[in-house]
């Protein structure tokens, strides 16, 4: 399995995607233990974030230390301005506390490409947390996640624990808070090795520790950034009370001094909900696009090697391998006499007759202009392909 052009398929493999979905998503939690040490190859090394940490002035929060032992205050390795200072950071992580680059798929281009490839396949925001923990140590306490996490054992070995879940998937701004959520009853123990997967839904409390005399674990967790069903609603909600004055009049004058609600009070807010729930039915189809085409819309183009991809246009033929960019979040719409390519925040139209070659090549990592199901003639074929390329959706291979 090679992470060049990561897909959900890939990530998860040999689970079905949509056994995983009736089984596990939202659900319960999955381990692959793949014996496959090179799952993850190319994803992220110890070496990438050296030179990432050697290379660049990071600041706080981007990167940071934890330890379950104590709490790591920034100040402890960071100058007054926020900047990271790598003597002190090492230092700590030396002496046991595990380091957390935050989003690195913002300066990481595998990273970058398979969190766009989840965003694609998944229809859900995600980022790339890094936990980097040296031997012997533990980052954190038992605590559970407020979004959906796919961990990817990239080095090393980590010892893992599940408990019971603490809240059924909570919403983002339902954090953990040990003082409210105690830990429940350990339900699953067990180690991830390089090549590993863990989906851990939102709301399952679990801990990680790596072991004493090992060296250190490297893993990535994919976060997904999750929309639910009460932002839709909050947005039906919001688009009602600017079209229907019912539910932008205020409570009735003295509401506060009656010991329970009127009976007039109570029948204006079943009329309120009854109008809303009629408005938000009829504004369904609506709502549910407004979602998807600002997740695509606001998935943008990040283009390396394009210069090389221009200059060998003229040199693209019949035979010349060809596939869709791992960073492209697109969808392809038709409305009878066009069809529509939606990617980086634009939309792009074509003849109504090209749709199924279209389809044809976003949807592949690898083809030739020959393998296009279209009745374009050759030269057509390669239109279609260089005029995809040029808009950083496809790449030659």
């Amino acid at each position: 399995m090679t992470m060049t052009f990561p897909t959900l398929a890939r990530m998860l493999d040999p689970q079905p995607v949509d056994a995983f979905f009736r089984d596990h998503w939202e659900r319960a939690p999955l381990v692959l233990r793949r014996d496959r040490p090179g799952a993850f190859s190319g994803l992220l090394s110890l070496g990438d974030i050296d030179r990432y940490l050697g290379a660049n002035d990071l600041h706080h929060p981007s990167v940071s230390l934890v330890d379950h032992r104590r709490k790591i205050a920034p100040e402890e390795y960071t100058f007054p301005s926020g900047l990271i200072d790598v003597v002190k950071l090492f230092k700590l992580y030396d002496a046991g506390a595990t380091m957390v680059l935050a989003q690195l798929e913002a300066h990481h281009q595998p990273l970058f490409e398979c969190v766009r490839a989840l965003e694609h396949d998944l229809s859900t925001r995600f980022q790339a947390n890094i936990y980097l923990t040296p031997g012997n140590a533990q980052g954190f306490h038992p605590h559970y996640d407020s979004h959906d996490v796919f961990v990817a054992q990239v080095e090393g070995s980590k010892h893992w624990m599940l408990y019971d879940h603490a809240v059924e998937l909570p919403l983002r701004r339902q954090e953990f808070d040990p003082k409210v959520t105690p830990c429940g009853a350990l339900s699953q123990e067990f180690d991830l090795d390089p090549g590993d997967l863990l989906y851990i839904p939102r709301g399952l409390m679990h801990d990680a520790r790596t072991s004493e005399g090992g060296g250190h674990s490297l893993h990535v967790t994919f976060g997904a950034l999750f929309t639910s069903w009460t932002e839709l609603i909050a947005e039906a909600l919001g688009r009602w009370a600017l079209t229907d004055v019912h539910g932008r009049r205020s409570l009735p004058p003295a509401f506060a001094r009656e010991a329970a609600a009127s009976p007039a009070a109570k029948a204006y807010l079943v009329e309120s909900l009854r109008r809303f729930a009629d408005a938000a039915e009829a504004d369904a189809g609506s709502l549910l696009e407004h979602f998807a085409r600002d997740l695509v819309g606001t998935r943008h183009a990040r283009l390396p090697g394009q210069f090389a991809q221009l200059a060998g246009l003229g040199a693209l033929d019949l035979d010349s391998p060809v596939g869709r960019r791992p960073g492209a979040v697109l969808r392809v719409d038709t409305d009878g006499e066009q069809v529509i390519l939606s990617c980086y925040g634009t939309e792009l139209t074509f003849p109504a007759h090209v749709a199924d070659a279209l389809r044809f090549a976003v949807a592949h990592e690898r083809f030739t202009a020959r393998d296009l199901p279209t009745s374009l003639d050759d030269a057509g074929r390669l239109v279609l392909l260089r005029k995809l390329i040029k808009e950083g959706v496809l790449r030659a291979w």
